[in-house]
């Protein structure tokens, strides 16, 4: 089992920088003022920018309610998934547990339609691109677009099959094969060979936008997955104008590398300080763990992380060896064991 729980890695990884960057914003308590006085111009004078001081306070300040302007921004944006199936074909730990993977797939709601209509991310299937909005549960929309060796004719008619089992209706318009339900109303398409795109009523985001693809051939090309945003998706208004991770396979070791672009060099910096701080502060706790396998592993994944500001942009990269992912999520899992 711990075997297999390494391959949900590349995911957790993913996380780490929304765990560092998107803790719930706090307050100061009600006796701190949140702004200078006016009878002191000159504190006035040496505060940082507005924006700056805000992802300040939300580090520094204890925890408090969550009342006041400053903790009530809601993160904007669009998010953006591709994954490379070939890629993640050709690690060894998949070609190792294939058959087991793929039998815990079929489990999966989204997973298991696919690998039942013919679009088997363990064969035939080779990309997947999803553009969705923030909150998708709460608000379900966006797009996801599948490639492959598949029959996209055969794949669609059985997905209407499998949409009709969780009360989908059919309910075409002209050439359009629009699936409706009381939440979501979903066209399927064809857009070329062996594709095919499932898009909600109303979204008309479908791929990377141009910001985001220069940015992804900045970074390695041969990433099994890709997480980018596109819009300020941190919970402290910090003029965050994209987002791009990708999550690459290098010999024995999974490469993270990770570009953030903001609205100014000032935010760029603050940002980067915050993370490098953060860091060190999860490496502390760590080294003072009791369990003496979590103070080393932690120290030594925690201090592989590099992250460096240059201009309004914050980049980020790690490699991680895989006996290290694996040996983490084993300790992980015992440590959370019960919590939930």
């Amino acid at each position: 089992m711990k075997t297999l729980r390494s391959f949900a890695l590349p995911i957790w990884l993913g996380c780490l920088l929304a765990i560092l960057a998107c803790e719930r914003a706090k307050t100061k308590p009600a006796d701190a003022p949140a702004v200078p006085s006016v009878k002191d111009p000159a504190g006035a004078m040496n505060q940082p920018p507005d924006d700056e001081r805000q992802v300040t306070e939300t580090l520094t300040t204890p925890p408090g309610p969550a009342t006041g302007p400053r903790a009530a921004h809601e993160p904007k944006g669009t998010y953006y998934f591709k994954v490379n199936f070939p890629v993640m074909r050709g690690l060894a730990i998949m070609q190792a547990n294939a058959s087991r993977f793929r039998e815990l797939a079929a489990k999966q709601g989204f997973l298991g339609k696919l690998i039942a209509c013919g679009a088997d991310p363990f064969t035939t299937l080779d990309h997947l691109t999803a553009v969705l909005p923030p909150q998708v549960r709460k608000n379900p929309g966006g797009a996801v677009t599948i490639q492959g060796q598949l029959d996209p004719a055969k794949v669609m008619a059985c997905l209407e099959g499998e949409l009709k089992k969780e009360g989908f209706e059919p309910a075409p318009e002209g050439q359009v094969r629009w699936l409706k339900s009381p939440r979501l109303s979903v066209a399927l398409s064809s857009p070329g060979p062996g594709q095919v795109r499932g898009v909600s009523r109303g979204w008309d985001k479908l791929e990377l936008p141009a910001e985001l693809a220069a940015l992804e051939k900045r970074l390695p090309g041969n990433h099994a997955l890709l997480v980018g945003a596109e819009g300020d998706v941190l919970p402290v208004a910090s003029t965050l104008k994209y987002t791009l991770l990708t999550f690459a396979p290098v010999g024995d070791s999974l490469e993270v590398r990770g570009l953030l672009l903001f609205g100014s060099p000032t935010m760029a910096a603050s940002i980067a300080k915050m993370i490098t701080g953060t860091l060190a502060a999860r490496r502390q706790a760590a080294e003072k763990h009791p369990d003496p396998k979590m103070r080393e592993l932690g120290s030594r994944l925690l201090g592989r992380w590099n992250v460096q500001a240059t201009g309004a942009e914050v980049s980020l990269d790690a490699k991680i060896p895989y006996t290290e992912l694996v040996e983490a999520v084993g300790l992980f899992t015992v440590q959370v064991k019960g919590t939930f």
